[in-house]
């Protein structure tokens, strides 16, 4: 017979999860957020508040707008549309305070009413790809001499 002692009771494993979400979290290189539905942080991965340049005592409990400098929420914000809809939503956005383009990817986390009680949000910085982006725009409205033979 094995030995089960390494499996741990069912009880036991929202405390385990409390530990090893975050600690999984903190190797992602996008940034994780998760959000209250009235846009209120709840956490940040250590690639978030990397990126902010801030302490998780100055951002938690803050509304996600305000670290980025808006006065309320993005006009395009996915999470925003994530708690009408249910649905996973995916956005882009421009922070201006901070110079950055980022691809947001928004995931409702509901209860079993079917409430959405968190929003999950991964951010990739897509700044050089927007730039790159914006270079092949230039390029191709350039008028480009034709050859003549």
């Amino acid at each position: 017979m094995k030995s089960r002692d390494h499996l741990h009771s069912h009880n036991e494993l929202p405390g385990m999860l409390d530990l090893i979400i975050p600690a999984a979290f903190d190797e992602i290189s996008e940034i994780v957020s998760v959000k209250s539905p009235d846009h209120t942080i709840l956490f940040y991965n250590r690639a978030g508040y990397k990126m902010l340049g801030l302490e998780p005592e100055d951002v938690i409990g803050r509304k996600c707008y305000e670290i980025i400098g808006c006065p309320t929420f993005c006009s395009n914000c996915a999470g925003a549309r994530v708690v009408i809809t249910k649905k996973s939503d995916r956005a882009e956005s421009y922070f201006e305070s901070i110079g950055k383009w980022f691809e947001i990817n928004a995931m409702p986390v509901c209860n079993k009413e079917g409430k959405v009680i968190f929003v999950l949000e991964i951010l990739r910085d897509i700044t050089n790809l927007k730039k790159l982006e914006e270079q092949i725009a230039k390029y191709e409205a350039q008028e480009v001499p034709t050859s003549r033979q």
